[in-house]
């Protein structure tokens, strides 16, 4: 079983649109897309919040 790194943010995927929100504290980030599955969706917003913590 592959251990997940742990997120500080929830997901909120919407199949319909393909789209994404990132809700952490009192902040929404809308990720356009197009995502395919919430998998991608998550993947993207890890290494957007991954790039936020590097600066």
């Amino acid at each position: 079983m592959r251990s997940e790194a742990k997120t500080n943010f929830n997901l909120i995927f919407d199949p319909i649109s393909k789209s994404a929100l990132i809700h952490s504290g009192d902040r929404m980030i809308w990720l356009a897309g197009p995502f395919a599955t919430y998998r991608e969706a998550m993947s993207a917003a890890r290494s957007m919040a991954n790039s936020a913590t590097k600066r």
